[in-house]
């Protein structure tokens, strides 16, 4: 299967994809979000029903979902809008397209991960129910979900440098500094503008109050 293939061999995956256009990877990224999105609705299902609040509960999960749903449609190309910008800076050899295709695949990687956590979570939250609670999740989800994370985010960042340094033909220095360093200085540069703004509106509205 293709998705196994991606997962597990994600260089021979890179390597034999083809030229193909935004709809495949964007299907195959929807088809596991989603299902992401349902197993987290379906194991907090036991709380949902003891709520008090029934209707209103069911309406605003619903509504909830539907919503995750349309972020998880643009997600991919935000992502691969950012990390293209690195892409161009770095001399990629092909369009947004490849971009895509690289990222988005990348995202199915780490969207499996978050299905292996909401299920581990959920196994660990009732098989340990008494556990040290910090902040309202156990400990011992906490640590999973940690554990998760970090090797999610290592399996992503393999397949997608390798992806971007097959289809724009980019070495793994100029892919490292395009998908991880560019994108994070954009990050930082932004974080620092929302910042100068937020603080130059509370010091004229402190002005004024004056």
């Amino acid at each position: 299967m293709k998705i196994a293939e991606l997962f597990f061999h994600p260089v021979t995956f890179f390597k034999s994809l083809g030229d193909e256009g935004f709809t495949p990877s964007l299907i195959t990224f929807l088809i596991i979000y989603t299902i992401q999105q349902v197993l987290a609705i379906l194991v907090n299902l036991p709380q949902l029903l003891e709520s008090p609040l029934g209707n209103l509960v069911w309406l605003s999960t619903s509504l909830a979902f539907l919503l995750f749903i349309l972020i998880g449609l643009v997600i991919p190309f935000i992502a691969a809008a950012i990390i293209h910008v690195g892409v161009f800076v770095m001399n990629g050899q092909n369009g947004y397209l490849a971009t895509y295709r690289v990222v988005t695949y990348s995202l199915v990687i780490g969207t499996i991960y978050s299905i292996v956590s909401t299920l581990g979570s959920a196994l660990l939250y009732y098989s340990f129910p008494e556990s040290t609670v910090i902040s309202g999740t156990t400990l011992p989800i906490l640590i999973f979900s940690g554990l998760i994370g970090l090797v999610s985010l290592i399996h992503a960042l393999y397949a997608e440098l390798h992806g971007m340094m097959m289809h724009q033909e980019l070495t793994l220095g100029k892919a490292s500094v395009a998908v991880i360093l560019i994108p994070l200085a954009l990050f930082l540069f932004i974080l620092f503008i929302v910042g100068i703004t937020v603080g130059g509106v509370a010091a004229l509205l402190h002005l004024g109050s004056l």
